[in-house]
This record gives structure tokens, C-alpha cells and sequence, in this order.
């Protein structure tokens, strides 16, 4: 019996002991990627190596990245957010310039890719973002992202209103949470809830600067 206990003890222990190697490889491994990765996004920032615009499907130095009619955009500001939560960090690049949109960098496999995305109004720090691209009350999105990899960005509709514009006048369809249709009420509390949550969980943005780029991408 004294056998049989011993075995199962050793076998317990033995698993545990891989499950905890595991668990630190893993970790050594993403600090590893991670470490590589901001350093990968400051040569591109700093435009000492190209990043691919999967949109674009093109190579570029930031400084030649233009609006797609030869106007030349200037980063005003950038967030370090791990967008989809898998341990390694994307940057995303605001020109603060709202038919543009934002433009992400994804680290893979030694390159930097870019995602041309909507305009975020307001970002968490898990990827939850207000995708709102002015102050209209009709105008209301919002997203979670939920996978960035070099070939495909996903994420998924959280709320949004659906309406028809005809000359100046403005009829709402419907107000959706996903893809369900709910009352205006059950909406508003619904998005009372996610800027909630927006506000709690902010991403920091940085001025774009040198100086600020060495400090925030270490």
C-alpha cells in the first residue's frame, strides 16, 4: 500500500512539476516575443525599418505611409495596448484625423504588420474600443477586438445603431447589442455599461515624440 501511495504521490508531484515548467516556459517565451517586439516597433517608428500594410498590401517606411491620395500623414499620438490579449503588445498609431482611421502594428514572426482600422474615439486597454466617428446621436459603435495576426484582424460588434440617411433627414432602423435587435432603453444602459468600462480600463496614450517612444516601448 505504502508502494502504491509513493507511486502516486511521485506521479502527482511530477505533474505538477511539468505543469509548472509549462506555465514558465510559456512565460519566459512571451517576454521573450514581447521584449522583441517593442524593439521591432521602434526601428519602425523611428523609420528604420518598413512594416507591411496588410490593407495596402505593400511595404513602407511610416514617413511614406499616406492617406491612399498622396497626402502625408503625421502620427500625433500612440498607444501600447495588447489588443487581443495574448501577450504580446500592439501599437496603435492615431493621426487624429478621423476619415483616416488608426493604424496598428502587429508583431509576427520578425515583422511588423499594419492594420488600417476606423477611427477609435475612446480605447481600453483590452481591445474594447468606441469606433463612434462623430458626436452623432444616430452614429454609435462599438467593437471588441478579438485576434490580430499577420494575415487577418478580427473583432466583434458590441452595440451599434443601424439607420438611413436621405438628404438631411435621419431614420433609425434598429439598435443592436451583437447582432440582436433590443429597445432604445436596454441599448443605452447596455452602452452606459461598456464606456463604463472604456473610462475604468483606458488606454494611456503618448504624445509622439522620440523620447516618449524609447520610454513607453520597453
Amino acid at each position: 500500500m505504502k508502494k502504491i501511495f509513493s507511486c502516486a504521490s511521485a506521479f502527482i508531484i511530477a505533474a505538477a512539476f511539468l505543469s509548472v515548467f509549462s506555465i514558465l516556459s510559456v512565460s519566459i517565451a512571451r517576454a521573450a516575443d514581447s521584449s522583441e517586439a517593442m524593439e521591432a516597433y521602434k526601428a519602425v517608428l523611428k523609420n528604420e525599418m518598413e512594416f507591411k500594410s496588410v490593407n495596402h498590401k505593400n511595404n513602407y517606411k511610416l514617413h511614406e505611409f499616406d492617406s491612399g491620395e498622396g497626402e502625408p500623414l503625421k502620427v500625433e499620438r500612440f498607444a501600447v495596448v495588447d489588443m487581443d490579449g495574448d501577450g504580446i503588445p500592439e501599437v496603435v498609431l492615431d493621426f487624429q484625423m478621423i476619415w483616416v482611421g488608426v493604424l496598428i502594428l502587429h508583431y509576427e514572426d520578425g515583422k511588423v504588420y499594419g492594420f488600417t482600422r476606423p477611427y477609435m474615439a475612446a480605447l481600453a486597454n483590452d481591445g474594447t474600443y468606441n469606433g463612434n466617428a462623430s458626436y452623432a446621436p444616430y452614429n454609435v459603435q462599438y467593437y471588441k477586438v478579438t485576434s490580430v495576426k499577420k494575415d487577418a484582424y478580427k473583432e466583434e460588434s458590441l452595440a451599434h445603431i443601424e439607420y438611413k440617411a436621405e438628404g438631411g433627414d435621419i431614420e433609425i432602423i434598429s439598435y443592436r447589442i451583437g447582432s440582436t435587435k433590443v429597445s432604445e432603453e436596454e441599448f443605452n444602459a447596455f452602452v452606459d455599461k461598456v464606456n463604463d468600462h472604456i473610462a475604468e480600463n483606458e488606454a494611456v496614450w503618448f504624445e509622439f515624440t522620440d523620447a516618449n517612444v524609447e520610454s513607453a516601448l520597453k
